[in-house]
């Protein structure tokens, strides 16, 4: 039977206004939801899980799937080095939180942000 979730997260099936949705993005006090229909809608996460029709019906991954572990097998170690960067820096835009199997605020990843960030002019 669903039940109402102490926390909503992307990717979660829920049903509401009569309709089965996805949770598409969090923003604040915001859910955007999208339907079967692909049809979007934004409503307050208030409003949602007061409304009588509201309820989870299932959750969605805790994380992205990861690829195999020996996929950058034969790369260069700089490359290898890069391409798990951008993985946990994507994990986190994706799921909201960092992987956990890193430290957090790394020599590298500040080195690999300032790349990556274009530069703001004054």
């Amino acid at each position: 039977m669903p039940t109402r979730p102490r926390l909503l997260s992307l990717g979660d099936r829920v049903h509401y206004d009569g309709r089965e949705h996805t949770v598409a993005a969090l923003h604040g006090t915001s859910v955007r939801l999208v339907d079967d229909a692909q049809a979007a809608s934004v409503v307050l996460l208030g409003h949602l899980l007061a409304s009588e029709s509201f309820a989870v019906l299932s959750t969605g991954p805790a994380r992205p799937p990861l690829p195999e572990e020996g996929v950058l097998d034969g790369l260069p170690e700089e490359v290898a080095e890069r391409a798990r960067w951008w993985q946990r820096h994507l994990t986190e835009l994706m799921t909201g939180r960092p992987d956990a199997r890193q430290g957090p605020g790394r020599a590298e990843d500040r080195d690999l942000e300032d790349e990556v960030r274009p530069a703001r002019g004054h």
